[in-house]
């Protein structure tokens, strides 16, 4: 199939008006699905029989992959494809932040996208955490599951004091004063609305966007 791209060029680009890089993105799309039969789906395999056996190390790698080829991919698309433009990346919190692997109490020890970035991207990009103060949440198997209870002090409950459906607040560009120490100093917050975990927020985002309740998703069958 990838080799079908580029004698298919001029169908392509007529089927896609829009996307003056469909060809490219084609023949990026095929390498990587090409990648993951070759490395990833063996890795992943063994990771999902070795968990069932308590052994987490091979899961950890596929994970590690995994990340390491979202990242390539998004340099690709940033350097490569649209070098002069503004790029929105929507993935779940864990994927995204600064130095997930420091993150105390994720059972996900690796590091991920964000992390793997090089570091002269920081100062390009705006990295927003996106958490929720109550409501309904789901897990990756569609099973719903209730928001737990905050604990006082944790940075949703401090947020959610606004009383408002949505708080925004500003990391990147705070000095520490007298009522937001908690953005300077290791603090609870949740992962999925349901795990805690520890972390200076600062190192991680650069902003915070709370929903103050939230809701599950509705899964097509």
């Amino acid at each position: 199939m990838k080799q079908q791209v580029k004698p298919n060029a001029e169908r392509l680009k007529k089927a896609y008006p829009d996307e003056p890089h469909i060809v490219k993105l084609m023949e990026r799309a095929f390498k990587v699905k090409i990648d993951v039969i070759n490395e990833y789906n063996e890795l992943s395999i063994r990771g999902q029989v070795d968990a069932k056996q308590g052994k987490y190390d091979t899961m950890l790698q596929s994970f590690a992959w995994r990340d390491k080829m979202m990242a390539a991919n998004l340099l690709w698309l940033a350097e490569e494809v649209y070098p002069t433009e503004k790029i929105i990346v929507w993935a779940h919190n864990d994927h995204i932040r600064k130095a997930h692997s420091e993150v105390e109490g994720t059972p996900y020890t690796v590091k991920f996208m964000g992390e793997l970035m090089p570091e002269e991207y920081n100062k390009y990009s705006y990295v927003l955490g996106l958490y929720m103060a109550g409501g309904e949440t789901a897990d990756n198997l569609g099973n719903k599951k209730d928001v737990v209870t905050l604990e006082p002090g944790s940075m949703e409950s401090i947020l959610s004091a606004s009383n408002k459906p949505y708080t925004f607040v500003d990391l990147r560009y705070q000095r520490e004063t007298r009522g937001n120490s908690w953005m300077f100093e290791p603090v609870t917050t949740y992962s999925w609305g349901m795990m805690p975990e520890s972390m200076n927020v600062r190192e991680q985002y650069d902003g915070i966007l709370l929903i103050d309740k939230v809701n599950a998703p509705k899964y097509i069958k």
